[in-house]
């Protein structure tokens, strides 16, 4: 009985998703814990529309910071100054079915929702992640053409600094290196969850997030300080 009152709960749970995406649009108003809005709304999203709307002279600084581990694989958004994060940074995580794991509501929520931590920052921590991400490059110009590829390893950021809107990408292969920032980011990182190789994972005939034969994988392109619509 309580099995069916549970599987209930999550059918009721799937409608109400399928209900708010129809009537949702594409322009992000940020973190959504609604798989279907996300999706629609992932470009908006990592161009960082919402931020760029409310970036003007006087604005808080903000930030969020994208990495993409393959895009079937994990996800990871670390937002700091928004006013999701609350002078917090705010960790979302969002990640495939773990194999051994088995099938659970509580898995599933996490695959539809993902997991959200927030990691207390004082104001001179805060000051030292802002200045690593600047070490980074991350207020200078993208470079126009660069393309993201979903089933690869990139980070991107988009926010505001000191009235300016800033966008910023790090696409990663073998050859790469993480950039500056990851040292300090992996530091305040709480999902307990590792940071994916490089190198890329062999394809299976398996469903499971290491199955590259399946069609979805999308690109993305910089264009003039933002990605191509």
């Amino acid at each position: 009985m309580k099995v069916l009152r549970a599987q209930r709960r999550a059918v009721a749970a799937m409608v109400s998703i399928l209900a708010l995406a129809g009537v949702a649009g594409c322009s992000s108003t940020g973190t959504s814990d609604n798989p279907l809005v996300r999706k629609a709304s992932w470009f908006s999203y990592l161009n960082g529309d919402d931020l760029r709307t409310a970036c003007r002279a006087g604005a808080p600084d903000q930030f969020r910071l994208v990495f993409n581990g393959r895009y079937d694989d994990q996800v990871r958004v670390y937002e700091l100054g928004t006013a999701q994060s609350d002078g917090q940074l705010k960790e979302k995580v969002l990640t495939s079915y773990i194999v051994n794991q088995g099938f659970t509501l509580d898995s599933l929520q996490e695959r539809l929702s993902g997991v959200d931590i927030m990691v207390p920052m004082s104001a001179t921590e805060q000051k030292a992640l802002w200045e690593t991400l600047a070490h980074s490059g991350a207020f200078g110009t993208a470079r126009a053409g660069t393309r993201l590829n979903s089933d690869e390893l990139w980070w991107t950021v988009s926010g505001c600094h000191q009235g300016q809107v800033f966008f910023q990408v790090w696409p990663l292969n073998e050859a790469t290196a993480y950039p500056p920032f990851f040292a300090s980011i992996a530091a305040l990182d709480r999902s307990g969850l590792p940071f994916p190789s490089a190198v890329k994972p062999p394809v299976t005939t398996l469903d499971s997030p290491r199955d590259r034969t399946k069609s979805g994988q999308f690109q993305m392109e910089v264009g003039d300080g933002g990605f191509i619509r």
